[in-house]
Formats: structure tokens, C-alpha cells, sequence
């Protein structure tokens, strides 16, 4: 455990962990850092000489400092941790144990975002990507946040080609209301578009977190609160890290979903 304490002392040390983030954006010299970091040379040197000895970092060939490969390692093993120490109020009052491993290990791709306060800012960035989406809308969620538009909208991005993808708990289906209300063509368009692939839906006996993206961006990833209950707030990005996390995240639990024989215009059957 002794190198892995000395790993950990060197990066929790401020002005060492500025000179490991200067390096990985590429090489420099002892001059060229003291500078860019408004460093004295002596301690620059004084940290330098450190990072070398516990070789996160080396000069190369031409006399420049660089990130060993030890070190790019360990810059990328810091993030989930970094994800977390800016996250912290957030997930203070949430839980990320209810997700596979392999994301919770992968936390640190999610840094780049935006958070988001406000239900009416989640409807309104849900409604902005659906309509200039051109390829998919994936949605995974414990209930629908819907506006009467929405099925216009959803009519549109069909008619666009957009495919659809949603999972929802197991034996999920509008309100009687909302049934009544929605015209009956609209729910044939509907039936239809799932006849024919593109729309599908899969279900889940419990939905553990709530995320709707396009091809452009995630509008909404919100974890589970300490109750257990599935918050409507979260964070939305366009960053492609963070995108790709979701898209992965939404095909690991699409592969565990269970694809029913009927879709919900049609009711239980």
C-alpha cells in the first residue's frame, strides 16, 4: 500500500497536480512552467524533482518534461474522483450503487455538464433535441414528463425519420385520460410506427434512473435520491464523453429489458 499512499501525496498536492494538468496538454520545460504557472524556478524545481521520483512524470529527448505513462494513468483514473469532489452537493443527496460498476467506475466522463434546477428547463431542453433530432431519441424513465405538444412533437420527428427507443417499468400505460384525450388517429400513427419498427419500447421491472438523449445531446440524466425515488433534476451535455456514457449506459439496460408483444395504445394485454 506504501506507493499507492505515495501516489495519492503527491497528487492531492495543488501546485504538483497544476504541473501534471500543464503536461497533459503537452511537453514543457522547467522555465516554460515556472512562467505559465507564475511559479518560482525554485519551486518548480522543488516540484518537478518530486514528480520525477515517483515517475509520473520524465524529460524526453529534447530536455522537456512529459507525463510518464504511469502518469497518464493515474490522470485518468483521478477523474470519476474529480466528477464526484464538483458533483458533491448533488450526489450527497443521491445514489449512483444502483448502477452497473463499470459506470460507477466511469463517473469521471460525466464531468462536462450543465446542471439543471428547474422541471420546466428539463421539459424545455427535452422539447429543443427532440425537434432537431435526425436520427434517434432514446428515453429511459419511472414515469413521463409529457406536454400536450409532445405528441405533436413526436409525430414530427417520426415523419423526420427519427427512431425511437424507450424503456419504461414493466406494464407501463397512459392514464385513462390521457387516452381519452389523444385523438384516435394519433394513437393509430403511433401503433403503427411501432408495427413497423420505429418506435420500440421495452420494460424493466424497476427503472432506476431517468435519462432521455438524441444523437446531439443528453437533455436529462438524473439519478435515484437517498429514498430510492428517481429525481427529476440532474444534468444535461453535448459533451461527446458524456454522451457516450449515456449511450452506453442506455444499451447496457436495453439489452436487459424484456420486449413485450403489444404496445401500450393497445392497453394490457
Amino acid at each position: 500500500m506504501e506507493a499507492l499512499y505515495d501516489l495519492l501525496f503527491e497528487m492531492s498536492n495543488e501546485d504538483r497536480m497544476k504541473i501534471l494538468r500543464e503536461l497533459e496538454r503537452g511537453p514543457m520545460n522547467l522555465t516554460g512552467l515556472a512562467k505559465k504557472l507564475d511559479f518560482t524556478a525554485q519551486g518548480a524545481s522543488r516540484n518537478i524533482t518530486r514528480l520525477v521520483q515517483v515517475s509520473l512524470i520524465e524529460k524526453n529527448s529534447s530536455g522537456e518534461y512529459v507525463l510518464t505513462n504511469y502518469g497518464e494513468n493515474a490522470l485518468d483514473l483521478l477523474a470519476p474522483y474529480d466528477f464526484l469532489a464538483k458533483e458533491r452537493d448533488y450526489i450527497l443527496g443521491h445514489s449512483a450503487r444502483g448502477l452497473p460498476r463499470r459506470f460507477i467506475s466511469r463517473l469521471g466522463e460525466l464531468r462536462k455538464n450543465d446542471r439543471i434546477t428547474e422541471i420546466l428547463d428539463v421539459v424545455s431542453n427535452i422539447t429543443r433535441e427532440r425537434r432537431a433530432a435526425t436520427e434517434y431519441e432514446w428515453f429511459i424513465t419511472p414515469g413521463r414528463m409529457s406536454s400536450p405538444r409532445d405528441a405533436i412533437d413526436v409525430i414530427d420527428s417520426l415523419k423526420r425519420g427519427v427512431k425511437i427507443r424507450a424503456i419504461e417499468p414493466l406494464y407501463y400505460v397512459p392514464s385513462e385520460d390521457v387516452m381519452r384525450e389523444t385523438p384516435k388517429e394519433t394513437l393509430d400513427f403511433f401503433e403503427e410506427n411501432w408495427r413497423k419498427g420505429n418506435i420500440q419500447h421495452r420494460y424493466l421491472d424497476e427503472v432506476k434512473i431517468r435519462m432521455y438523449m438524441t444523437e446531439r445531446a443528453v437533455s436529462i440524466l438524473a439519478l435515484p435520491k437517498k429514498d430510492g425515488e428517481v429525481d427529476v433534476l440532474g444534468y444535461k451535455s453535448r459533451d461527446p464523453a458524456f454522451h457516450g456514457w449515456c449511450r452506453d449506459l442506455f444499451e447496457h439496460y436495453w439489452g436487459q429489458a424484456k420486449q413485450l408483444t403489444w404496445f401500450w395504445t393497445q392497453g394490457r394485454k
